[in-house]
């Protein structure tokens, strides 16, 4: 029996979807399969899926619903009791699942990630100075401290993944939520070793959708402080009438902080790709 399924939502991942499956084909050391799945690709994801041929490979394909509906069909089309997942655009070391697996059974957890180097064309980034990387140690999830997790390092089994869908009404905060959800009523840890690179490149939908992202991160932290506190979540149509009713100065302030962080997010993104006076621009 599979003990993990790595599961790979695509839309339009060309060109740096073969490079990602062939990080996952190359793991060692675990028994695992890969579980795509097309949600309506328009570009040569189709035809380049279709082409794989590899026994551990399963691709299934579907109109287009969005990432939430695509990684919860993930879930419930897999069928090991480990689910790992990775983004169309990132790759895995060779090590990955099997270091993750072992420290998941080890310290007895629900869930685990990993730390990470961010890459581009040029450079690297392996935030050394922010994480101290160490084989085999594991830090206890504290979201308040550690902030919000790659899920392209996410494995976890997949009954907390039954119990705890993506919801889209967070997207593209989803994974944000996910992990504030999965902390209150799971074991959850990171394991201190950077077994993914996250690719960094302009065509990222993480900028098309950033300052939704930023306020659907904040209905994501409400959310958790309300259950915390034993109430009921707030609407989400509520929630944004009361940030839209406050005074300008906090409106102002709290639009300043966003671009403050897209700012940084372009900068950095344009220092890993070597392009130093658009890295400089930005930054400043």
């Amino acid at each position: 029996m599979v003990e993990i399924t790595v599961v790979v939502p695509v839309y339009n991942g060309m060109p740096y979807l073969p490079q990602t499956v062939d990080s996952l084909l190359a793991q060692q050391d675990a028994n695992f399969s890969v579980l795509l799945l097309n949600d309506g690709s328009t570009d040569d994801s189709t035809d380049y899926l279709n082409s794989l041929s590899d026994p551990r490979i399963r691709v299934l394909h579907q109109q287009n619903q969005g990432l939430c509906a695509a990684l919860n069909r993930l879930v419930t089309e897999a069928s090991s009791p480990l689910i790992a997942r990775i983004d169309q655009d990132d790759l895995a070391l060779p090590q990955r699942l099997a270091h993750q697996r072992d420290a998941l059974h080890h310290h007895q957890l629900d869930m685990v990630f990993s730390h990470i180097t961010k890459f581009g064309s040029a450079r690297e980034w392996d935030n050394r100075e922010q994480q101290k990387h160490q084989v085999g140690h594991v830090i206890s999830l504290n979201s308040q401290l550690h902030g919000a997790q790659l899920h392209s390092t996410l494995l976890a089994s997949r009954e907390l993944l039954l119990n705890l869908p993506y919801r889209q009404e967070f997207y593209p905060a989803d994974d944000w939520d996910l992990q504030l959800r999965a902390e209150e009523r799971y074991r959850v840890g990171i394991l201190a070793e950077p077994l993914v690179r996250y690719r960094f490149h302009p065509h990222a939908a993480t900028y098309r959708r950033f300052f939704q992202m930023q306020h659907h991160s904040r209905l994501a932290e409400a959310c958790a402080m309300a259950r915390r506190a034993g109430n009921p979540e707030p609407p989400h149509a509520l929630y944004t009438a009361t940030l839209q009713s406050q005074p300008a100065w906090r409106r102002l302030n709290r639009f300043r902080k966003d671009w403050y962080r897209y700012a940084q997010r372009r900068g950095g993104e344009y220092w890993l790709q070597g392009r130093d006076m658009l890295a400089v621009l930005w930054l400043s």
